[in-house]
Parts: C-alpha cells; structure tokens; sequence
C-alpha cells in the first residue's frame, strides 16, 4: 500500500513539474501553495486535476494523518475549483480546492 502512495506521490510530483513549465512564467516561479487562482486558470485544462490533486496533498498533510489521495476526487472538486476560482481569479488556489472538497 505505501509502494502505491509513494508511487502516486511521484507521479503527481513529476507531473506538477511539467504543469509548472507548462504554466505562464509567473506561476511556474511560485511554489503552488503561493498560486492565485489566476495562476490555476491560466493552466491548460488537462493539467488542472493534478494541481488540484498536489494542493490537496499539501492541504491534507497539514491537517491529517491521511496517506491516500483520492484519484476519482479529483474529478468531482476539479471543476468545483474552476467555477471558484472564475469568480474570483485572486482568490488563493488551496483556499478554493479546500473549499470546493469541503462541498463534496
């Protein structure tokens, strides 16, 4: 169980590398906790589940002892995140996904 945590935690992590150099040069200098939801729209729309899913991770290890990320979450919250952060693109990107998880 914990080869398959440490795989998908590397996976997500490489991926995020690619979202950052895919991303405006803006957000691909700021560690995602520091993203706006600017930052977040400004991603290609395949490459917005995994930043959710990385916010998520972080947010979580604050606050939990929860060693999983939910794969199928991320396609409930993704879009949640995208109709928050639209409304307001300041806004701070793991405020909206923790917003939008806590509705789900």
């Amino acid at each position: 169980m914990k080869k398959a945590i440490i795989m998908a935690s590397a996976i997500v992590l490489s991926s995020l590398s690619y979202v950052s150099a895919a991303t405006a040069p803006t957000a691909a200098t700021k560690p995602v906790q520091s993203w706006t939801c600017q930052d977040f729209l400004d991603l290609s729309e395949t490459y917005r589940p995994t930043a959710v899913g990385v916010v998520q991770v972080i947010n979580e290890k604050k606050h939990t002892d929860k060693d999983y990320l939910d794969i199928d979450g991320l396609e409930t919250i993704t879009p949640s995140v995208v109709t928050i952060c639209t409304a307001n693109p300041k806004a701070s990107l793991p405020k909206a996904v923790k917003q939008a998880a806590a509705k789900k």
